[in-house]
């Protein structure tokens, strides 16, 4: 069987990977199969079934193996690839039985145990005169300026200005009058679509049923395009970016980007990060990431959220918290509701406990 190191670059290729070699996969490339993840898991499980996929667990051991070599840059399908009716030779017998349907747990086998943590080169060097570089993550349905305005209202970008030098990125995803009709109706007046853009999504969650006995799980949508564009922004950056900030959605990209680069997961061109900011956010839910945080993240860090946040409950990011160690810095208010940390909400002593953070990395 090949290593997980080992370019995958047919389907034939993908199921010997995935032991599924006795699976006859009509109409597909790997080049399709890699389009319709990108278009969202819900529709390359649909493929799947459609081209001789029945069982619900190969499907979704086929679309955790596709997106973990996609993330892993190992996806490289072969420019005369055809379209692959998969088979073993008549006197083969495939070296595992495929599990019977609400046995397996979906995540990736690969995934399920955290790998030992890979040693990062250190983060570039800097000139310590110029402000930290941070690249910073949108919420929900929202896009770079509308984020960029949130942290001005809320005084952020004057408390921090001489020290931190922000850059804003979009999410890929470009919301449709569909997705625009469920914002919230407080976006849509503060934030109109005709003054700030299109709002934009990182990704979108869906409970997937598991099959057999088991609860449904969650997967998101898009989730590998997001990965890949901020990757891409923080590979091309110059100078470097020294930290990464999210808030809510954005925020659990954000923990995830830093996860996936402590693991070695990210691309070795991406440089080390020096910290990350966490706003009001969760940890990253989609199956994908079982087993990713089971060792915590080491990586200088600081949350802000707020007590009655009824969005991003209160224990969802104390959960996040537990997975970073050392111990993160953090700043909470009591009431506020879901949203950028007001500066004035915080604390003298926090304001500085947050520079001196910040200080440290310069």
């Amino acid at each position: 069987m090949a290593s997980d190191a080992t370019p995958i670059t047919t389907v034939a290729e993908l199921l010997r990977v995935c032991k599924l070699e006795h699976i006859q996969l009509t109409g597909s490339t790997l080049s399709k199969l890699d389009a319709l993840l990108t278009e969202g898991r819900p529709k390359l499980l649909e493929h799947l079934k459609e081209s001789g996929v029945s069982k619900l667990p190969e499907r979704q051991g086929l679309c955790n193996r596709i997106a973990k070599a996609k993330r892993e840059g190992l996806l490289t399908p072969a420019a005369n690839e055809v379209t692959a009716v998969a088979s073993p030779a008549a006197n083969e017998v495939p070296a595992v039985a495929s599990p019977a349907a609400g046995t397996v747990d979906v995540s990736d086998a690969d995934a399920a145990a955290a790998p030992p943590a890979p040693s990062l080169p250190p983060p570039p060097p800097r000139d310590s005169s110029r402000p930290l570089r941070v690249l910073c993550l949108h919420s929900f349905r929202a896009n770079g300026k509308i984020l960029k305005q949130q942290m001005m209202l809320t005084g952020q970008e004057k408390f921090f200005e001489g020290l931190v030098e922000f850059d804003f990125l979009d999410a890929p995803y470009e919301c449709t009058a569909e997705d625009e009709a469920k914002q919230y109706d407080v976006m849509k007046k503060y934030f109109p679509t005709t003054n700030y853009g299109a709002y934009r999504e990182w990704f979108n969650a869906f409970d997937v049923p598991k099959g057999g006995t088991g609860p449904p799980y969650v997967t998101y949508a898009r989730c590998e395009s997001a990965i890949a564009a901020v990757e891409s922004a923080l590979k091309g950056a110059s100078p470097p970016f020294d930290g990464l900030m999210g808030f809510s959605q954005g925020g659990s990209l954000a923990m995830w980007i830093a996860t996936l680069q402590a693991r070695g997961k990210l691309s070795p061109e991406v440089p080390t990060l020096r910290f990350l900011w966490v706003q009001s956010a969760r940890l990253p839910r989609d199956h994908s990431c079982k087993g990713l945080y089971d060792t915590p993240l080491s990586l200088p860090t600081f949350i802000t959220y707020v007590e009655d946040d009824d969005d991003v409950k209160p224990h969802e990011t104390r959960a996040l918290i537990t997975k970073i160690d050392p111990p993160p810095l953090i700043v909470t208010r009591g009431k506020g509701g879901h949203g950028v940390m007001p500066m004035r909400a915080v604390s003298a002593e926090d304001q500085a406990k947050i520079k001196e953070f910040l200080q440290a990395h310069r």
